[in-house]
């Protein structure tokens, strides 16, 4: 038996714009298991996925063998990609997918054959066990039969890739393994990710393992690991395992609290916050930004351009467990519900950063991925600012503050150097050259580009810079694809519970907000159907009050969409998200 870690399955949440129940895996036996429908090409992803490191599990084929008909095929596919093309297919046709055709032993890699084996030049037959190693690290899968990896594949060559059955050059695909069958007569396959080298009792154990949690059939690869919640990468930085002190818990919150038209402290965050995102749910309020650098009783306003404003009965202190607020409306309207997004930078101690052509005034959260940025525009042109992170941001919020009533930009790494979006409105992203953050961020600096009406470094201004890079197991700044389908839209994989979500249409679209917070403000709404929705969002470009739309669910790992409306999921479309956690990563939390 393996030893103690919840182990990849089936996920029958994994949708994509296929609306036929018949394109899918029918998973049984704690989606261990994959039924499919006679003669139907189907294809399924795992709940599990990847970026990197190397990876190594097993199929036993258990009915519909020895049918010229049948391809049986195990690979990967990238999740989004997957979400746009899949029509029941999975062995490899499709752009974004690599597969295995068991009838005649081609591997294929977005429609391309890559490798023939000529121990699959006939039918597979019911018995059989196939093994998939895979090396992310390099860009590489290796298949086995019976234990055996064919074509003299080795799976241990690193770099050299000796032998895959297909490669690719890593550039942060995140990988899902998939279990497709087309044609044949009611295939049935059995998935082992570690958990159970007898398949369910269909053959005998095996004796192998991968040194960590995994129970295989046949020998591991050196190196390679079952994939399971206990090898799941979260960053030692602040893995609970690593650390009493800088988990995710004591790194970001978000809460939620009743105004009292007064003076109140607001406690239970576990840190000092020096970064403070605030909106009344239940009122017609602005946003407010309050952050640690620029000091108390000074605040932004993300929905709107204007300048920073005092206002003493704001904000009045960051304390060590939460803040102090007094009786100003903005924040603490009597018996109004508030909601605040907080995130620990350095405690308010800032250091002066000479690494850019501008210097800048920085206090950096580097375990946790997270900086506030004050710098001074000099009207140039391509002009470098150090940011304090070990790590390029892939999220950059800026805003000038002290004149011109400026807008909010916002640098999403997707879009590249060029483009980017204000906070404050529902437009697309800008595409002009004069327009940009000039170029895409490195491990030391950001870069302001051309001088314009429209950026951060249009005038002498003083500009706060806000900067957030991926951290496993605690945020994450990436996309995902819509599939235009209602109840079962996209899943998307984050590697721990969201407890702030956010995401725009491109275009005209808002910037939506979903949080899970503590506090005094109910999260759910009722059961719809398979799904308990999050269904209260505020949109960050208004200062309207909450929008009961149902249209998220947070899991243990990722979140799904469950709506087709505009804002999150129209079919094909690319959307940016924004996402933060603050409880246990994935790595030791339960499965969805």
């Amino acid at each position: 038996m393996s030893k103690n870690s919840t182990f990849c399955t089936g996920n029958d949440m994994f949708r994509s714009s296929y609306s036929s129940d018949q394109g899918y895996p029918k998973y049984e036996y704690g989606n261990r298991q994959a039924r499919y429908y006679n003669n139907h090409d189907a294809s399924g992803l795992c709940n599990m996925a990847f970026t990197s490191g190397k990876w190594y599990w097993e199929y036993i084929v258990k009915a519909g063998g020895n049918s010229n008909g049948m391809i049986i095929s195990m690979g990967i596919a990238d999740g989004n990609i997957y979400v746009k093309n899949n029509t029941g297919g999975g062995d490899g046709t499709l752009t974004g997918e690599i597969g295995l055709d068991s009838r005649d032993g081609e591997v294929r890699k977005d429609n391309s054959v890559t490798k023939t084996y000529s121990e699959l030049s006939g039918k597979i037959q019911n018995g059989n066990i196939v093994g998939v190693a895979v090396d992310a690290d390099n860009g590489a899968i290796y298949y086995s039969l019976n234990g055996t990896f064919m074509g003299s594949g080795d799976p241990t060559s690193g770099a050299s890739k000796t032998n895959a059955g297909a490669t690719w050059t890593p550039s942060g695909q995140t990988w899902y393994p998939s279990v497709s069958v087309q044609g044949g007569t009611q295939p049935i396959l059995i998935m082992n990710f570690g958990q159970d080298s007898t398949f369910m009792g269909e053959t005998t154990a095996g004796s192998s393992d991968d040194g960590t949690f995994g129970s295989f059939k046949y020998s591991v690869p050196t190196d390679f690991k079952a994939i399971c919640t206990g090898n799941m990468p979260t960053s030692t930085d602040i893995d609970p395992a690593a650390t009493d002190d800088d988990i995710p818990g004591k790194q970001l919150t978000c809460f939620a609290y009743t105004g009292n038209g007064g003076s109140q402290s607001i406690t239970g965050f576990n840190f000092k916050p020096d970064f403070l995102f605030f909106k009344s749910f239940d009122q017609v309020h602005d946003w407010n930004v309050f952050d640690s650098t620029r000091g108390v009783q000074k605040y932004l306003v993300p929905n709107d351009t204007d300048n920073e404003t005092t206002d003493s009965n704001s904000v009045t202190s960051f304390d060590t467990d939460g803040f102090t607020t007094g009786s100003s409306s903005r924040i603490n309207t009597n018996s109004a519900l508030y909601q605040v997004f907080a995130c620990k930078a350095n405690g308010g101690t800032t250091s002066s950063n000479g690494t850019g052509d501008i210097t800048s005034t920085v206090q950096a959260n580097t375990k946790a991925g997270f900086s506030i940025v004050k710098w001074t525009s000099n009207n140039s042109s391509n002009q470098t600012i150090g940011h304090g992170l070990t790590k390029a941001p892939k999220l950059i919020i800026s805003k000038p503050y002290t004149t011109g009533n400026w807008s909010w930009h916002v640098f999403i790494h997707y879009l590249g150097s060029v483009g980017n979006w204000t906070l404050n409105e529902s437009s697309g992203g800008f595409t002009s050259s004069t327009n940009t953050y000039g170029a895409m961020p490195t491990s030391d600096v950001f870069t302001v580009g051309a001088p314009g009406n429209l950026m951060p470094n249009n005038s002498t201004t003083d500009v706060v810079s806000y900067c957030w890079h991926d951290v496993d197991g605690l945020q994450k700044f990436s996309t995902y694809t819509g599939t235009g389908q209602s109840i079962d839209g996209p899943y998307v994989h984050t590697g721990f519970l969201p407890r702030v979500l956010i995401y725009k249409r491109p275009g005209s679209g808002s910037w939506v907000y979903i949080a899970w917070q503590d506090g005094t403000i109910s999260n759910t709404s009722y059961q719809n159907g398979r799904y308990n929705p999050i269904f209260q969002q505020l949109k960050i470009d208004s200062n309207g009050s909450r929008v009961q739309n149902q249209d998220v669910v947070f899991m243990a790992n990722g979140f799904k969409i469950i709506n087709n409306d505009s804002d999150s999921n129209l079919a094909g479309v690319t959307y940016p998200y924004l996402c933060w956690g603050n409880t246990a990563p994935f790595k030791l939390n339960n499965p969805m």
